[in-house]
């Protein structure tokens, strides 16, 4: 099992996407049996659990553990590509989080507690096996980008209206339109210049 000092030996600033920013990317082996280690890394702002290549492909994540809560400093979290079917709860600790990826993964719902995510900006939840819009995206008025393509989401026109009024930027009849015009593709439009 990985310790403290060993991540924290492999936690890198230079990264030209976060420069400047403590990332740390972890995969293969590493990745199936993620050490509880990881979660005392309080200064960790970028946290990358997305396998990469196709032969780390046999090493997935099959659960995010509650621990992950306490990196309270993320500001952005990748687990695309993983065999999630659930995010803990605690996941609403992070405070700071403005990314979250997690395209390609088996989820059906976020737990209520994600409504919580005051600074997220970008979410990803692209090819996973929702049924329905998750109602707690509506109460996160800085989300600025978010993709829910290639689900199972069916949305009536008065979804499509209810899901616009809730949410102070999409509330416009413009918008209402765009909502309408790019919803089948699985985008949403938060604003007037992003579609989700």
């Amino acid at each position: 099992m990985t310790t403290v000092k060993a991540y924290r030996l492999r936690i890198e600033t230079e990264d030209p996407m976060y420069y400047g920013q403590k990332k740390l990317k972890i995969t293969g082996r590493d990745l199936v049996n993620l050490s509880s280690s990881v979660f005392h890394l309080l200064e960790l702002e970028v946290l990358d659990l997305s396998p990469e290549r196709e032969s780390c492909l046999d090493y997935k994540l099959t659960s995010l553990p509650p621990g992950i809560g306490r990196l309270v400093n993320l500001t952005t979290l990748m687990l695309d590509t993983n065999d999630l079917t659930e995010v803990p709860p605690e996941m609403a600790l992070l405070q700071q989080l403005e990314r979250l990826a997690l395209s390609n993964n088996h989820l059906s719902s976020l737990p209520p507690e994600f409504k919580n995510l005051k600074e997220l900006r970008s979410l990803h939840l692209a090819n996973n096996d929702f049924h329905d819009f998750p109602p707690q995206l509506c109460c996160i008025t800085t989300l600025q980008f978010l993709d829910l393509s290639d689900n199972h989401i069916k949305v009536s026109s008065s979804q499509q209206s209810g899901v616009a009024s809730s949410h102070p930027d999409w509330g416009t009849s413009s918008t209402q339109g765009q909502l309408q015009k790019v919803s089948s593709a699985g985008y949403w439009h938060v604003n007037e210049d992003t579609i989700l």
